[in-house]
This record gives C-alpha cells, sequence and structure tokens, in this order.
C-alpha cells in the first residue's frame, strides 16, 4: 500500500505508518476457513487476472470480506 487516507485508518482501525509498504494481504481473515468460504473464488480471479497477461486498461473488481484489526469484518471493494 503506498496511501493510507484517515478514513482507512478508521474502517480499518490499522495506523497509517504501519500500513505504509505493506501488502494489503493483512486485512484477509486470520481464519483460513473463514477466508476460503467468503474469498476464494474472489482470490482466484484476482490471481488469474494478475498471471495473465492483459489488455490495456483492463479492470477486475472484487467484493472481498476483510477484517479490522480487532478481528471485525468489513466489506472491501477492491478494483485492480
Amino acid at each position: 500500500l503506498v496511501y493510507i487516507s484517515p478514513e482507512f485508518e478508521k474502517l480499518t482501525g490499522y495506523q497509517r505508518e504501519w500500513v505504509l509498504g505493506r501488502n494489503c494481504r493483512f486485512l484477509q481473515p486470520n481464519h483460513c476457513w473463514r477466508n476460503a468460504a467468503f474469498n476464494k473464488e474472489e482470490c482466484r480471479r484476482m490471481r488469474e487476472f494478475c498471471q495473465s497477461p492483459q489488455p490495456a486498461r483492463t479492470r477486475i473488481i472484487n467484493l472481498l470480506v476483510n477484517e479490522r484489526k480487532d478481528g471485525s469484518p468489513f466489506w472491501n471493494l477492491l478494483v485492480m
């Protein structure tokens, strides 16, 4: 992550200084079973999108269940 807004900090509970430069995977549910149950198909779609050559300006939109620092879930609409 290269930019963290004040709203991101409020929503997730993570401080800007801790988040900057990290991969966003830390937002995935801590329990593997929960991540698989809610995000399996979306993760597969993102993986395929990143591994395959894409025409210019191609986007993918994913709706993921992520977790705040306190472990509570929230919806994350991710555009890549």
